[in-house]
């Protein structure tokens, strides 16, 4: 995975998440302009390292659980937009945080050691479609 692919994907879909809840913002390539304060997402904030855990994990649990090749696959290829999704959560979380408590917040605890947290939301989804898929194959086997 590019880290630029990431930073500008994640940027887009913290902009998206932005406005979904009503917050003006304005993007320009990475960089993320709201009323009282603009952010670049940079390679370091990405989530690369994150996204390829959550890929292994993703890996991991479709070749422990899923014996379908289309089963392990789907679960696999999800874990690129979770990632992705994850990370724009952390942003638009920490854009939020600033442009409504103050430009200190990017030094909060949620923006320098959240990442945790925010890995085991994403881990979730993915659960939630390895039951899925599981249960469809349970059901293949039985008809």
């Amino acid at each position: 995975m590019s880290t630029y692919f990431l930073q500008v994907a994640s940027a887009a879909s913290a902009s998206s998440l932005l406005q979904l809840v009503g917050e003006p913002v304005r993007r320009e390539g990475t960089v993320l302009y709201l009323r009282e304060s603009s952010f670049e997402v940079l390679p370091k904030c990405c989530g690369l390292n994150a996204n390829l855990a959550l890929l292994a994990t993703a890996i991991g649990l479709a070749m422990l659980f899923l014996r379908r090749p289309a089963a392990r696959l789907t679960l696999i290829c999800a874990a690129i937009p979770l990632g992705i999704l994850r990370n724009a959560l952390r942003i638009a979380t920490v854009a939020m945080l600033c442009e409504h408590l103050g430009p200190q917040m990017i030094h909060s605890w949620v923006h320098l050691h959240g990442g945790p947290v925010f890995f085991a939301l994403s881990i979730v989804p993915l659960l939630i479609l390895l039951l899925v898929l599981r249960t469809s194959e349970k059901q293949k086997v039985e008809l």
